[in-house]
């Protein structure tokens, strides 16, 4: 089972990318909750596939179109993969560039992502992967 998650969060990253909106909620639960980074200003929970598409979509609004890199993915056994997602991006009108490089577990159920949680670096990922996280190996 978890090789076929790490599958499906390539997948989801992959349609992401296509601009692909029927792709991604697709491969999601209806129910998705999206939980964003700490670090973040827009920090609640956000609960469904649709809004959870509509909401990423309009966080890279700002910015020059550009793609996601998968850095990294832990496999975390059962139902958890840890996803290194990166970015280097620019303001489309301020001209400003920044970085995009955080951490991503997902869990899934019955082939499909139900949670999002994103954070900082590896170190908070694989915690939050819990025991799990003993057994994680790189893919």
């Amino acid at each position: 089972m978890s090789q076929e998650n790490v599958e499906i969060a390539r997948r989801l990253l992959d349609a992401y990318n296509r601009g692909d909106r029927a792709a991604c909620v697709a491969l999601c639960d209806p129910q998705l909750e999206w939980v964003p980074p700490a670090d973040w200003p827009e920090n609640a929970t956000i609960h469904g596939a649709e809004a959870v598409w509509d909401f990423v979509v309009s966080l890279n609004d700002p910015w020059e179109k550009g793609a996601y890199e998968l850095l990294g993915v832990i496999d975390g056994g059962h139902d958890k993969v840890a996803v290194h997602v990166g970015r280097s991006v620019r303001g489309r009108v301020s001209g400003v560039a920044a970085e995009f490089d955080y951490w991503n577990v997902a869990t899934f159920h019955n082939g499909k992502q139900v949670r999002s949680e994103w954070f900082l670096d590896r170190e908070a990922a694989l915690d939050a992967m819990g025991s799990v996280g003993e057994i994680a190996r790189d893919v």
